[in-house]
């Protein structure tokens, strides 16, 4: 890879793993992982494919959802995007994984793929990695009353989960023009400069937010001396 691990790599543990590849999982139409067993665990999962349906991951969602603070989960991206819901399942695993994930962009980031890379807690970029950001397309069925309403609701989530997912990585106003259908293309260094920011940037709000938790529990554990704030609170 091109660069060192960016982002939050705290959990990572430094202890070298034994290379040894146990029989891969070949159920029919799921997704096949590799997975290598030490001390801890790390957890290879490839999407070098189109997107699919929810389905399709429930075997490494599971699997996911039972590793510990001291594993690793490696995403290796080499795709060309796919299925929202499908690349939502993939998020919220991430999210809810108590195992440190890594994003690895191996070549093609695009669409639903770069999303996913947006919400992995460290990255890496290979040289020849190329990134697509796009609004997605809504093909709903439906009664045609229904079209209105679900093209409505749509709009609002999306952008809401777009917003969230590219904060920091695309500026408000990028968000915007991609709202309304600019594509956005980006190489291996500016994936790699703008992860970064995107990074340092949550990092600072994470650390923010800490502070203000902190205080405002101290405000309200204090005594009426303790101080002015807390005065004027009770004058009022």
């Amino acid at each position: 890879m091109k660069n060192k691990l960016i982002g939050n790599t705290t959990n990572i543990k430094n202890s070298k793993f034994d290379i040894t590849i146990p029989e891969i999982l070949n159920q029919k139409d799921t997704l096949s992982f590799m997975e290598y067993q030490n001390a801890s665990i790390k957890l290879v999962v490839r999407l070098d494919e189109d997107i699919k349906e929810v389905n399709y991951y429930s075997g490494v969602i599971e699997r996911m959802s039972n590793l510990t603070e001291n594993d690793q989960v490696h995403i290796v991206l080499n795709s060309g995007g796919g299925t929202a819901d499908g690349a939502m399942a993939l998020i919220t695993a991430i999210e809810n994984t108590d195992a440190t994930v890594i994003g690895i962009v191996e070549g093609k980031c695009h669409s639903a793929a770069s999303i996913i890379l947006m919400h992995c807690d460290a990255a890496a970029v290979g040289n020849y990695a190329h990134m697509l950001c796009h609004v997605w397309s809504n093909f709903d069925g439906g009664k045609a009353p229904d079209f209105d309403s679900s093209y409505n609701f749509n709009r609002k989530f999306l952008r809401n989960f777009i917003e969230d997912s590219y904060k920091y990585f695309l500026t408000d106003e990028e968000i915007q023009q991609m709202l309304d259908g600019k594509d956005w293309w980006f190489d291996s260094d500016e994936i790699t400069s703008r992860i970064q920011n995107r990074f340092e940037a949550l990092q600072l709000e994470y650390e923010e937010m800490q502070e203000e938790d902190e205080s405002d529990e101290e405000c309200n554990n204090c005594t009426e001396d303790c101080c002015s704030e807390c005065n004027l609170l009770d004058e009022e």
